[in-house]
């Protein structure tokens, strides 16, 4: 009995170390990450009108039903359409989880492959998902399920507040993240702005103060995100209705504008930013005549850093200025909470009127060990084994 009770003990004390031994090294580890934009944001608080006397942005995605800029109804009754600053500034991220061995490097490499992380929010709408109320009621919502290889909420289109002259906005998001890989050296350098392409002065420009190793790099996002509209102009009789894409999820995460990615017909260079898109809005007329209005946005970004990015569009309807930092929390090991950021810049062009609007792109990652739980777990209840055979005459 004492000879098998020997054996016993060293059998458990050498699961306990192999398990320590393993959850040092705890390889693949589940990485998760959600990325967000805040667009159209003001970080200045001192201004004497709305919206410039508190810090405020919106999230985009959106995914919610926001169109009621009210809380409450002209009866005095609560908005079910209405959207509290919390639920702006959340708006539904493009979520993923993988398992990948940690990279090398000091800080370790982060690598992302295509379609780790995802979103499609279309023209669906969304009350609940899995019983956790998304937006307020609404008789007309249903409910739709989560991805379940993805995590990837499939539900609802984001309605924004309508105001003079929008009749109504509503926007849908369906992207992947393109194969990415973060690394010391790999970020932006430290820069002021770049040449908006607009011929206008103080019209857009981001600033850049890089962090730590300069750590960060490419990783750019296939897909769009966009809207469709009704608006109509004051003093003219009729309606505008179109769909927009906004130009600012094709060039965000990647290399500079004045980067040649390839050679186009009679050998013109192709190159990675910015990136435009021509939207057309129609309209009716009382005669029955169809009119066409064109816009032109462009839109440009950059690498994606752990410091601080800041966005500027200081002329034009939106007049915005946000920072926004990142931060590294990981272990040496490379376990742990990472954020990225990035700008973009976007500017709206048409024959008779230009605006600009900025947005910080926002991508956290966490790489938790749970590899090194279950293995500690498990030697836990070995020395409890261990504990109670030693108990044993």
């Amino acid at each position: 009995m004492l000879r098998r009770s020997s054996h016993l003990r060293a059998l458990v004390a050498g699961l306990f170390a192999m398990g320590l031994a393993l959850g040092a090294q705890a390889a693949p580890e589940m990485f998760e990450a959600s990325f967000i934009f805040h667009a159209w944001g003001n970080d200045i608080s001192s201004g004497a009108t709305s919206p410039y006397t508190e810090n405020w942005f919106t999230a985009v995605p959106l995914g919610y039903d926001c169109q009621h800029a009210e809380p409450y109804t002209i009866n005095g009754e609560p908005s079910p359409r209405y959207c509290s600053p919390a639920i702006m500034h959340k708006g539904h991220p493009a979520t993923g989880n993988w398992m990948r061995s940690i990279g090398t490097g000091t800080p370790p490499r982060i690598t992302l492959q295509q379609s780790d992380l995802a979103i499609q929010l279309n023209t669906h709408a969304l009350t609940r998902t899995y019983g956790t109320m998304t937006s307020p009621a609404a008789p007309t919502k249903t409910h739709t399920p989560l991805s379940s290889s993805r995590r990837t909420p499939h539900c609802c289109r984001g309605f924004s507040a309508t105001f003079p002259p929008y009749l109504q906005s509503f926007t849908y998001a369906t992207f992947v993240n393109e194969a990415g890989s973060f690394f010391a050296g790999g970020g932006p350098a430290a820069a002021l702005g770049y040449n908006n392409k607009t011929g206008k002065l103080g019209s857009g420009i981001w600033r850049i103060r890089a962090g730590k190793n300069a750590f960060g790099g490419a990783m750019g996002l296939l897909g769009k995100y966009g809207g469709t509209g009704k608006y109509s102009i004051t003093g003219k009789t009729g309606t505008y209705v179109g769909v927009s894409s906004w130009a600012m999820v094709p060039d965000v995460g990647r290399l500079l504008y004045n980067t040649i990615i390839g050679v186009g017909t009679m050998d013109t260079p192709i190159y990675q930013n910015p990136f435009s898109k021509t939207d057309m809005w129609y309209k009716t007329t009382p005669k029955g005549r169809v009119k066409v209005s064109t816009l032109l946005a462009i839109g440009s970004g950059t690498l994606w850093t752990t410091g601080q990015v800041g966005g500027f569009a200081k002329t034009g309807a939106y007049y915005s200025s946000a920072w926004r930092t990142g931060y590294d929390n990981r272990t040496p090991g490379g376990l742990g909470n990472i954020q990225l950021v990035t700008p973009t810049l976007t500017h709206w062009l048409s024959p008779g009127f230009n605006s600009h609007t900025q947005s910080i792109g926002m991508l956290k990652i966490r790489v938790p060990e749970p590899g090194a739980v279950l293995l500690l777990a498990a030697g836990a209840g070995a020395l409890a084994l261990l504990h109670r055979v030693g108990r044993r005459p």
